[in-house]
């Protein structure tokens, strides 16, 4: 779940990608599971309602499925929480 952020981070630092990424990642404001940005269908919009999990939706076609419950807590072996927040300031 952290494999693109990776890429994101270097993209920030200017850190060369060995071998070189197909794609630039956009720093503007890149998606989480392919690094584009401006792309209508990386959108996610998250759902928070007031008793239950939050969901969240998205078309691009990078996505992969996971649970809040899980990515929330980690794990030993996966201790980050990479998980979309709906923003408070939008």
């Amino acid at each position: 779940q952290d494999h693109i952020g990776h890429h994101i981070l270097r993209a920030m630092t200017n850190t060369p990608e060995e071998p070189p990424l197909k794609q630039d990642v956009d720093l503007t404001c890149p998606c989480g599971f392919c690094g584009r940005s401006g792309v209508p269908e990386c959108t996610i919009r998250i759902a928070v309602p007031s008793n239950g999990a939050p969901t969240w939706e998205t078309r691009c076609i990078y996505q992969h499925s996971f649970r809040y419950g899980s990515v929330n807590s980690g794990s030993k072996n996966k201790p980050c929480c990479n998980l979309p927040l709906k923003c408070e300031l939008c």
